[in-house]
């Protein structure tokens, strides 16, 4: 008796699983790490450390003003800037761009940047 409880139960779900998918919308987009290590609460942005970056890994979202208007991430990036001697991390989602690893800019006044930008970090999510 409880073997086919059990069943049925199971049934159920995977029937009510089946005909969310079939009315839900699919979309592909990218997680990416998203922190400024200078910023209150997330020094560890400036970590390697898998564990540590987990806090600010998050669903890039379209953006909603300026010249890009409604695009969707192509990627994730990481900048490294150093301004005279003050050293920052930024990971965000990237809109523009392409693969790149190291590419170093330089500013006036002690200004070095570093960019890192990939696009390995495609998610499939959907919504009911």
């Amino acid at each position: 008796m409880k073997a086919v409880f059990v069943s049925v139960i199971f049934f159920l779900g995977l029937a009510s699983i089946s005909s969310a998918m079939s009315s839900a919308s699919f979309s592909v987009g990218y997680l990416c790490y998203q922190c400024i290590s200078t910023s209150d609460n997330q020094e560890a942005c400036s970590e390697s450390d898998l564990e540590k970056l987990k806090p600010f890994i998050k669903v890039c979202a379209p953006l909603t003003e300026g010249s890009y208007k409604g695009s969707k991430a192509k990627g994730c990036r990481k900048i490294i800037q150093t301004v005279e001697s003050k050293k920052s991390i930024i990971r965000e989602c990237a809109y523009s761009g392409e693969v790149v690893d190291g590419q170093k800019k330089t500013g006036n006044w002690g200004i070095n940047m570093y960019y890192y930008q990939c696009e390995n970090a495609v998610i499939l999510y959907f919504s009911l």
